[in-house]
């Protein structure tokens, strides 16, 4: 591991495919450690979203439509959900983000299966963290409940060259167990974490190099 990042760096976070940058989250570093490295997220943050290239949201777009990489373009915009806190596990295949009501107090979490992270730099010292989403999503609630998402979308980009494997999907299965197992104990979170942070830490901005070539997937 390189030298931590202090907290209140800003850094940002790229989930790419075909070498493409296509979702740029931007944040705080909260805590960077040998077990985790844990980001906050604020309402109006920079981000960088994905659509189609004729503008229609990916919600809307077909299955087949989604997996393919000539329809889909990247606008520039801000963060409109919930605050956040982004946690990356040291190694593990997913990232946990917990979402928060206006009051503070923890509305879901979501565990996001995804290949394990990479960090890295640009020649301005700007902070990067590139990973590759595996679509399938495990929400979880402060009452124990929970439930997979997305697991149509997943069971379709299954084959499908650049996305996910046979293997690799039967690996993702096998997270999403492992995942299941250390919510329902506990383990799945090491670190206790808020949803502010020092009024002194800067708003980040999002550096011209998040269009870098994203060479962390498939």
């Amino acid at each position: 591991m390189s030298a931590p990042w202090n907290p209140g760096r800003p850094v940002a976070v790229r989930y790419g495919r075909f070498d493409t940058p296509r979702w740029v989250y931007t944040g705080n570093v909260i805590a960077d450690g040998t077990e985790e490295l844990a980001i906050l997220l604020r309402p109006g943050n920079p981000t960088v979203e994905s659509h189609a290239a004729d503008g229609r949201d990916v919600r809307d777009l077909s299955l087949a439509e989604r997996t393919r990489a000539e329809l889909r373009a990247q606008t520039e915009s801000n963060w409109y959900g919930e605050a956040a806190v982004l946690v990356f596990p040291a190694g593990a295949p997913w990232s946990v983000w917990i979402f928060y009501n206006a009051d503070g107090s923890v509305h879901r979490a979501k565990v996001n299966y995804e290949k394990p992270y990479v960090r890295w730099s640009d020649a301005s010292g700007n902070a990067f963290v590139d990973t590759a989403d595996r679509e399938l999503d495990l929400v979880t609630y402060p009452d124990g409940t929970w439930h997979f998402k997305d697991e149509a979308e997943f069971e379709h980009i299954i084959g499908r060259p650049g996305y996910c494997t046979p293997e690799l999907a039967a690996e993702v299965r096998e997270h999403a167990e492992q995942s299941l197992a250390r919510f329902t104990d506990g383990t799945l979170v090491r670190g206790t974490y808020e949803n502010t942070g020092p009024g002194s830490w800067p708003t980040p901005v999002l550096p011209v190099s998040w269009r870098d070539r994203h060479t962390h997937w498939p």
